[in-house]
């Protein structure tokens, strides 16, 4: 009987947390440090709109543009009327952004009604040339009366395959 009285005599041993809360004490903070720097962006995009699909008759001298990246520059383009513009490769193999966007200001000032422009990639074009087409036609920083401000260039863009026939050399 002394046996049994012993086994009944003990207390249960406490749980020691200690590791356990030190753990949450460095994981916690680090986890919503690292929270913060998981940011998302979205851009929006439409599908170019085919011929079948009933769209209003845009006027006659009023364009619509194509940026075609091709594997030796770039081709700004009238779907109705032929290329606009060629931009060829930068010498470092670069596309030159920056010029086709100037082109895109010129075409912004005569229509600034506008807002659509459909990019079309070639299957090897690089995803970051495409974002940067993107980039480069939605908006342009312009500098006036002594400050720099961010003008809407083409911000519908819709994103499209180019046809494999054309290029920049053409």
């Amino acid at each position: 009987m002394t046996v049994r009285r012993k086994w009944r005599q003990r207390a249960a041993p406490e749980l020691d947390i200690t590791a356990f809360l030190n753990l949450m004490v460095v994981l916690i903070p680090f986890l919503l440090l690292s929270a913060a720097f998981n940011q998302l962006s979205i851009l929006e995009l439409s599908l170019p709109k085919t011929a079948t699909e009933a769209a209003p008759p845009a006027p006659k001298n009023k364009p619509e543009l194509e940026l075609i990246l091709a594997a030796d520059g770039l081709v700004l383009n009238d779907r109705l009327r032929g290329p606009l513009q060629r931009f060829p490769n930068l010498e470092n193999g670069g596309r030159d952004f920056r010029a086709m966007q100037l082109a895109l200001a010129n075409i912004k000032l005569s229509f600034p009604d506008m807002l659509q422009l459909t990019v079309l990639a070639q299957p090897d074009t690089p995803y970051e040339a495409i974002i940067q087409a993107m980039d480069y036609s939605r908006s342009i920083w312009v500098d006036g009366q002594g400050r720099r401000t961010l003008k809407e260039l083409f911000p519908q863009v819709s994103l499209g395959d180019a046809p494999q026939t054309m290029g920049a050399s053409q």
